[in-house]
């Protein structure tokens, strides 16, 4: 179940980065810009690249370790660092740019020892989700606490929220449909929810009591 979980969810990365990789492709060719706008673009899809790469070799290498002996792979991280990095990433930015949503960072210098990879698969699944959602000129909240030996951590967005009978149903590979009939597949959840099984952590959202939803995961804070 894990080998086929992963190799979904590698699928589904793959498709968004070429889809990102051929939007900027599309505008070198078609778009006539001029030498300088050329340059421009180069280097934003040079750095998207490389943004991209360095993702890709982190997920293969943690499906390695996670295959040899299906142990967990943490590293000491400042939680804080971490989810700025993330935000920072060039899809991230990229699409956010376009609706001119911002991010507002709440989580304080945690150090802690997690599966950093694992982390980083989730935590950009739903921001994107959210970026998705989200009405533009808006801001998407990032926050995280300590509970148990746990890290619950979650994105706060003021979007249009989605239709949920309970909690966990944000992971449901199904349709989900928000106020405003748009729609998601629920896969990148979905499959962040069964890796997050494999660590012992869980996904789960409530929709706010004015406008939005938030999404919460868990992952165990190791020793």
């Amino acid at each position: 179940m894990y080998k086929e979980t992963f190799f979904l969810l590698f699928a589904h990365e793959i498709k968004d980065i070429l889809s990102g990789l051929g939007n900027y492709l599309y505008l070198l060719n078609n778009q006539g810009l001029n030498s300088k706008e050329n340059l421009m673009m180069l280097q934003k899809l040079e750095n998207e690249f490389k943004d991209h790469e360095t993702y890709i070799h982190e997920l293969l290498f943690w499906a390695k370790q996670k295959r040899t002996d299906f142990n967990h792979y943490e590293k000491d991280i400042n939680l804080k660092e971490l989810v700025e990095c993330i935000i920072q990433n060039h899809d991230i930015i990229n699409t956010s740019f376009h609706k001119n949503i911002l991010f507002q960072n709440h989580i304080t210098n945690l150090n802690l020892k997690l599966d950093q990879t694992l982390y980083t698969i989730v935590f950009k699944n739903i921001i994107r989700n959210a970026i998705k959602f989200s009405e533009a000129n808006s801001f998407i909240h990032l926050k995280a606490t300590i509970i148990n030996n746990e890290v619950i951590s979650y994105v706060s967005d003021n979007g249009t929220g989605i239709n949920l009978n309970k909690p966990t149903d944000i992971a449901l590979p199904s349709n989900t449909s928000s106020s405003q009939q748009r729609t998601g597949s629920g896969l990148a959840l979905s499959l962040c929810r069964e890796l997050l099984k494999t660590e012992g952590g869980e996904i789960w959202a409530v929709n706010n009591l004015g406008k939005g939803i938030t999404v919460f995961f868990s992952m165990p804070i190791y020793q």
